[in-house]
C-alpha cells in the first residue's frame, strides 16, 4: 500500500511486449525556501498545459522536506474566478489509508484530466474555480511522496520491492517493473492515522511560510473515504500545536471540514454495507451483532433500486453542523403505509427523519395504541416541514428535541419568540448546545447542564444520538431531569471520545 512510484515510473509495455524501464533522474532547479516552523520547501511553477490550461492561473508543485528521508508532495494551484491572493486556501487529501491525492486531483475535483487519448483536458467544475487549492500525498511512500528515491524492481512472488544496484535493469528483471520507488522502509512512513497527523502539519507549516501570499489563519480541509479518520485526527493534532505557541510555527485553524462518503466507525460502515447491498442473508455477523445490541430487526425490509438512506453532514469550526438528508425509501412512503401491530408493545415512539406525513400517521397510530411520543425532526425542520404540520406534530407529543437552530426553526415557523414560548404546545423542550451543554425548558422551569468536556475527540458525528440514547436510559430509570441531562451529556462525551 505504501510503497508507490515515485514520479510516474509504470511500466510500459509495448506491443511485442518488450519492458521499458522507467528510471527517473533527480529533479534539478528547484526553488528552495524555508517555511514556517524551519521547514524546508522545494518547488517549481509547473507549465501551463501540464494540468490548468489557462495561462493566467499559476500552479505550483514541490516538496516539503519534513524530516530526514521523508519528502510530502504537494501540488497547488491557485483560484481561477477571483484574486489568489484574497481566496480561501482549501487541501485535499485521499483517503485510502495511502491513496494519492492525485486520484482526485485528475479524476475527481482538480482542474484537469486526462482523455483516453492522452490528452489534457479542462474540468469546467473544478473546486479551483472558487478556491485556491493544495493537493497533498501524505503519508511518506505514498504517491509521489517518498523517502529515499532507489532503482529497483517488483519481485512477482512476493509483490515487494527489490532494490537495484544501479540504475539500469537486468535482464532477469526485464519484465518486472524496473523504475524508479520509493525506499519502502516501513520506519519511515507512518504506521498510524495518529503518526500521519505531525508531517500533514509541517506540510502545512511549509507551504504557508513558502508561499505567504497563500498563507491564510484558517483553511479548508477537505477529503474522503478514510478522510473520516484523518480529518478529526489531523485536525486535533493541529489545535494541539497551535496551544504550543511554537516560536517560527504558524496558528493554523480549521475553518471548515467537508468529509465526502467518510468512513468513521468499522461497525457502522458495515452496516451501511449491508444495507446498500440490499442482501439481508450476506450479513449473518452483522445481523447476528445488531440482535445481540438488543435492536428490533422487525421493522427492516429489503428495498430494491432504490438509494440507501444518506446523511451530508457539514460542521463549521464552531463546531455547529447542518446536515441534509436524502432519505432513500423513506422519501415517498406510500400514503397507505401504516405502522406495524407490533407498535403496540412499546410505551415510547421517538419520531426523527423522514417523510413528515408519515410521522404524522405514525403519531397517530401511536396514540392509538397507548403510546407516549418525542418529537426530534432534526435539520429537516429546516426543509421538509411547513406550519401546519408541525402544530400537529408538537400537539401530539410531549418531548420536542433539537440543536440551537432547529429549536430556533422551529419557533420560527410557529411565529414565536424563543423555546420558551413553544411550551403551550409541548410541555417539555430539549436543546443541545454543543460544548456549551444542553437545556430543558419545561412549564415548570428551565434546567442547564454543562457539556463533559471529551479527553480526545474521535468524532462528534453521532454525538446527538448518544445523548438521546442516554437522556433516555436515564428518562426510563425514573431520573430527574437534570440527572438525565446529565446522562445524556455524558453518553454522547463518551461517543466523542471514541467509546463504542
Amino acid at each position: 500500500m505504501f510503497s508507490s512510484l515515485l514520479a510516474a515510473a509504470c511500466v510500459l509495455v509495448s506491443a511485442s511486449q518488450t519492458a521499458i524501464a522507467q528510471f527517473v533522474p533527480t529533479p534539478q532547479n528547484f526553488t528552495h525556501k524555508t517555511g514556517y516552523a524551519g521547514i524546508p520547501v522545494r518547488y517549481k511553477q509547473v507549465p501551463t498545459g501540464i494540468c490548468e490550461l489557462d495561462p493566467k492561473v499559476k500552479s505550483f508543485t514541490g516538496y516539503a522536506d519534513v524530516a530526514e528521508n521523508q519528502h510530502i508532495f504537494f501540488w497547488f494551484f491557485e483560484a481561477r474566478n477571483q484574486d489568489p491572493t484574497n481566496a480561501p486556501l482549501t487541501v485535499w487529501i485521499n483517503g485510502g489509508p495511502g491513496s494519492s491525492s492525485m486520484i482526485g486531483l485528475w479524476q475527481e475535483l482538480g482542474p484537469c484530466g486526462v482523455d483516453s487519448n492522452g490528452n489534457v483536458y479542462n474540468n469546467p467544475y473544478s473546486w479551483s474555480n472558487a478556491s485556491n487549492m493544495l493537493f497533498i500525498d501524505q503519508p511518506v511512500q505514498v504517491g509521489f511522496s517518498y523517502s529515499e528515491a532507489i532503482p529497483g524492481y517488483q519481485d512477482p512472488s512476493s509483490n515487494q520491492i527489490v532494490q537495484l544496484p544501479s540504475a539500469e535493469c537486468p535482464d532477469y528483471a526485464a519484465d518486472w517493473g524496473c523504475a524508479t520507488y520509493s525506499y519502502p522502509n516501513y520506519t519511515l512512513t507512518a504506521s498510524s492515522t495518529d503518526d500521519a497527523a505531525p508531517n500533514f502539519w509541517k506540510t502545512l507549516q511549509g507551504f504557508m511560510g513558502a508561499f505567504p501570499q497563500y498563507s491564510r489563519e484558517e483553511f479548508i480541509f477537505t477529503t474522503e473515504s478514510y478522510g473520516g479518520h484523518y480529518g478529526p485526527i489531523f485536525n486535533e493534532y493541529i489545535e494541539t500545536q497551535n496551544a504550543k505557541n511554537i516560536t517560527g510555527a504558524k496558528n493554523i485553524s480549521l475553518g471548515a471540514v467537508l468529509i465526502g462518503n467518510g468512513w468513521y466507525d468499522r461497525a457502522l460502515a458495515e452496516v451501511q454495507f449491508w444495507k446498500q447491498s440490499n442482501h439481508l442473508v450476506t450479513g449473518p455477523k452483522i445481523w447476528e451483532q445488531l440482535r445481540r445490541a438488543h435492536i428490533d430487526l422487525r421493522g427492516v425490509e429489503r428495498v430494491r433500486a432504490i438509494p440507501t438512506p444518506t446523511a451530508f453532514i457539514m460542521e463549521d469550526r464552531r463546531g455547529h453542523q447542518r446536515t441534509l438528508m436524502e432519505q432513500g425509501p423513506m422519501d415517498g412512503v406510500p400514503a397507505k403505509a401504516r405502522p406495524r401491530p407490533w407498535l403496540a408493545e412499546y410505551s415510547w415512539v421517538h419520531l426523527t427523519t423522514a417523510d413528515p406525513d408519515f410521522q404524522l400517521r405514525l403519531l397517530s397510530e401511536s396514540h392509538a395504541r397507548g403510546l407516549r411520543a418525542a418529537a426530534d425532526p432534526a435539520q429537516e425542520v429546516h426543509y421538509r416541514w411547513d406550519r401546519g404540520r408541525l402544530r400537529k406534530l408538537l400537539s401530539g407529543v410531549e418531548v420536542l428535541f433539537g440543536n440551537r437552530s432547529e429549536i430556533g426553526r422551529v419557533a420560527e415557523l410557529l411565529a414565536v419568540r424563543g423555546p420558551e414560548a413553544l411550551l403551550s404546545r409541548v410541555p417539555l423542550i430539549v436543546r443541545t448546545e454543543g460544548a456549551g451543554g444542553v437545556t430543558a425548558y419545561a412549564r415548570n422551569g428551565t434546567v442547564h447542564v454543562p457539556s463533559v468536556r471529551p479527553r480526545r475527540v474521535r468524532s462528534v458525528v453521532g454525538a446527538g444520538d448518544s445523548f438521546r440514547g442516554g437522556f433516555y436510559a436515564a428518562w426510563f430509570e425514573g431520573e430527574v431531569l437534570r440527572g438525565c441531562l446529565t446522562a445524556g451529556a455524558r453518553a454522547a462525551t463518551r461517543w466523542m471520545e471514541g467509546a463504542r
